[in-house]
């Protein structure tokens, strides 16, 4: 890890919603690789406050590690300033590594299966920063990383079309 701040945990004990509040990303609101923000809890920023390693900024990457194992999403710069429940791992990237290559390497089944065999069996399956920390993700250079994550976002837009066509 060579970003700024360390890999951390969120909010352990979020609470109720609070109304005007912060925003708090769980693993319900990583869904297909990205956050959806139509269902985010609030915290009191009282709370919010206590959790400042996991405060996002916009352009970690968010791993869950509870319960549903591996569903990652880069953060969007628009939820600058919301945090992560507990379940939820913020991965800080430098500038030098794309965050969408980050999350490409996290995503394939592969490597979602490495990460839940990993997991400890407590009440519900378990993944601690401890295991997550010496997983090693290939980087080539930079210009590398976003020609790749280009291409696959092309196919997987002509996979999604293809599946369109066929419904």
């Amino acid at each position: 890890n060579i970003a700024s701040r360390p890999i951390a945990y969120g909010v352990l004990q979020p609470g109720n919603n609070v109304e005007d509040g912060v925003p708090l990303v769980r693993v319900c609101d990583i869904q297909d690789d990205r956050v959806v923000h139509s269902q985010l809890k609030n915290i009191a920023p009282s709370l919010n406050l206590k959790y400042p390693r996991t405060l996002i900024q916009g352009g970690e990457v968010l791993l869950t590690i509870v319960g549903s194992i591996g569903r990652s999403a880069v953060a969007p710069k628009e939820l600058a300033g919301a945090n992560t429940a507990r379940a939820v791992a913020v991965l800080p990237i430098t500038p030098i590594i794309s965050p969408e290559f980050v999350k490409l390497t996290l995503s394939p089944i592969h490597t979602v299966n490495v990460l839940t065999n990993l997991a400890h069996e407590v009440a519900r399956k378990t993944l601690n920063l401890e295991d997550v920390r010496p997983y090693a993700i290939p980087l080539p250079p930079l210009c590398e990383q976003n020609a790749l994550t280009s291409i696959v976002h092309e196919t997987l837009d002509k996979i999604q079309s293809i599946l369109s066509e066929v419904e």
